[in-house]
Formats: structure tokens, sequence, C-alpha cells
């Protein structure tokens, strides 16, 4: 691999009050086999011994910066992209990791794609003692069955959104207005959308980014957030067939109420689960699997 001004990577990796979780992220940065390559660290939150762990650090590719304010997550990643030097930005989130060949083998798709605006990578789903180098711990790989694509992306037929897996253009990134600050929940998803909107997005089929696994905001909240959601998927949904429009929705439902279940407030549950089944009766994988996660959790909540 021919590591140039070309195709130098700036990595931002957005933080707040996770140190240890930031430490094992920023060392498998430190770890790439890859060395053309800027660290921008965007604390969103309080310094918790962060300004003396990058000190010891010593190395000139890492940028340390505090916000002033809290920004949040994607403000925190869009402060990150606008210190950024280099031509094509990459993220990874606090609490994942990379494995030590993620950039190399990424750069490579990337030259071979011709310089593409976007390439995205596999991922493992990881428990939170799996550890990257000795790989103890369970872990369960992505497989991309379907095209990724605008609509496979609104009916959740791919997985791919996570911003960890993301190499993106800088300046592209930038045109198409980053990451929406309004976001709490699904902006990896809503940024995808607007990315497939502009271009097509190159799958490199490694599985080099390791998601650990973090706990599920309470129903109330992910209700205002799949709304929001809901408010954004609109302007995508106009250009595809009153079919497409319910499997969207019932997919939206069903989530929804599968985490009522869980919660056990069960009127929203019976609410959701109609309006779904309204949508899609059929027996399909998506409904059995639906009314798997009720029955589990409605035995649990006994």
């Amino acid at each position: 691999m021919i590591e140039n001004k070309q195709f130098e990577i700036s990595i931002i990796i957005p933080t707040y009050n996770r140190p240890n979780a930031l430490k094992r992220a920023v060392r498998s940065v430190i770890r790439q086999c890859y060395k053309n390559w800027q660290l921008i660290v965007v604390n969103d939150g309080d310094d918790m011994g962060l300004p003396d762990f990058f000190l010891e650090l010593n190395d000139e590719r890492v940028v340390y910066s505090k916000n002033k304010r809290t920004k949040g997550g994607n403000g925190a990643r869009n402060t990150g992209a606008l210190l950024a030097k280099s031509d094509y930005i990459a993220f990874l989130d606090d609490d994942d990791e990379w494995h030590k060949e993620k950039l190399s083998i990424q750069v490579k798709h990337l030259a071979e794609m011709k310089l593409a605006d976007c390439s995205i990578i596999g991922f493992s789903y990881v428990s939170r003692d799996f550890d990257c180098e000795t790989k103890e711990g369970k872990i369960k790989p992505y497989k991309l069955k379907r095209k990724i694509n605008l609509k496979n992306v609104l009916l959740g037929r791919v997985g791919l959104c996570a911003s960890s897996t993301i190499l993106i253009r800088k300046s592209f990134f930038v045109n198409i207005g980053m990451f929406d600050e309004h976001l709490r929940r699904h902006q990896d998803l809503e940024f995808m959308l607007r990315v497939l909107s502009k271009t097509d997005v190159h799958f490199c089929d490694k599985n080099l980014v390791f998601i650990h696994g973090h706990n599920e905001p309470s129903f109330d909240k992910l209700e205002i957030y799949k709304k929001q959601y809901w408010d954004l998927a609109q302007s995508y949904l106009m250009g595809f067939d009153e079919k497409t429009v319910k499997q969207f929705y019932a997919n939206e439902y069903r989530s929804l109420a599968i985490y009522a279940a869980r919660d056990g407030i069960y009127s929203k549950l019976w609410t959701y689960l109609k309006e779904a089944v309204r949508r899609d009766f059929s027996p399909s994988r998506e409904n059995l699997r639906l009314f798997y996660y009720i029955a589990k959790f409605l035995v649990i909540n006994k």
C-alpha cells in the first residue's frame, strides 16, 4: 500500500464521560497497520483525566479538543470533521474499536473504487467484555445479504449504518450537511439516507469494526426518537410506492411494539402491534420475530 498525502485519513472520535472505553478506541487507532492518519478526539463531557492520557501518548498525530459547551454526539462529530486536515475522514465511536488492518484494507478498497465519495466496511457485534487482541468474548459478524440502496436501508434490510464503519470524502460530507445535530438516535441511519440520495456507497466486505454492546434507552425516549426519524424519512418515502411505505411503517411499529413489551408498557404494545399487523399480516420472518420477542418479554415480565 502506497501511503501518501492523497490517502491521509482524519479520524474523529466523539466522547462523553466514558474514559476507559475511549482509551480502548484510541489504542485501536494507534495499533493500525496504516500509519498515515490524524486522530481528532472531541470531548463533549468532563475531562476525567483525559488531557494527561493524551500527553502520555506523546503522538503528534493525535489532537485532543474539548467542547466549551455540550453539543451531543453529532455536534462533536461535526466539530471534529471541521478540524480535520485530510481529504478523507473516518469516524469511530468511543465505545467501539477497529481491527488493526481496518484502515489498510478500507483505504485500498477506496483506491480500487477510484476514490469514491463514501465507503463502508463490515462489522461484528461483540459483547462488552470482548478483547480485540485475544478475540475473547462473544462475537457475531454481520453478513450483508442485500444491495446497499435507499430502499433497502429504509426498510432495514441492511444494517451498515454505524458511523464507525464510514470512510468519506470530507468535502462531500460537508456539502450534504454533515450529521444532523438535532437527532439523538438514528443519526447514522438518517445520514446514510442523505448519502445514498446523492451517491453510491461502496461496501468493503471485511468485518473489521467491533461494535460493543450498550444499554438501550427507555421506551418513552425511543418513541420520541422514532417519531423524529419518521418525519425525516417522509421526503425519501415519497419516491416509493404504497407497498414500500407500508413495509417501512410496519417495520417501525414492530420495533416499538417489541420495546414496549420489553418495558412492560402493554397499552403501547397493543397500539403498535395493531398498527404493524394492519400494514403487514403476512407470515413473514419479521412478524415471526415480532411475536417471538413479545412472548419472550411477556414471560420475563411476569
